[in-house]
């Protein structure tokens, strides 16, 4: 997980730990959109710290996806809400229009 996440900001991860920690404290839920690579080390991190994720947020679910998969179309967040970006920036930027009009505060990675 070193690669993704580090103690301070000024390295080339896409979230320091303090980033990510002082938003899971300051919203009631935390969703993460992505379930690639860095939405699995954003869970597994979540689960290391004993955080409580309660949706991932896909562009399009599978057939074999399990419950707490939620597609993008029909995923809805209260204003005291977080979503967290598990992209890579470069991905992130393509699609951010898809964040559009979402009610709640986004945490999106930072460019590398």
């Amino acid at each position: 997980l070193d690669e993704y996440f580090h103690s301070n900001g000024d390295n080339d991860a896409i979230f320091s730990l303090d980033q990510l920690g002082e938003f899971y404290y300051n919203h009631k839920n935390i969703f993460v959109f992505g379930h690639g690579m860095w939405g699995r080390n954003m869970e597994a991190y979540f689960k290391y710290e004993g955080w409580e994720i309660k949706g991932i947020v896909v562009s399009k679910k599978k057939s074999d996806d399990g419950t707490n998969i939620i597609e993008l179309k029909d995923f809805k967040m209260e204003e005291n809400d977080g979503l967290i970006i598990a992209l890579e920036y470069e991905t992130y930027y393509k699609f951010k229009y898809l964040f559009k009009g979402i009610n709640g505060a986004i945490l999106q990675p930072k460019n590398r």
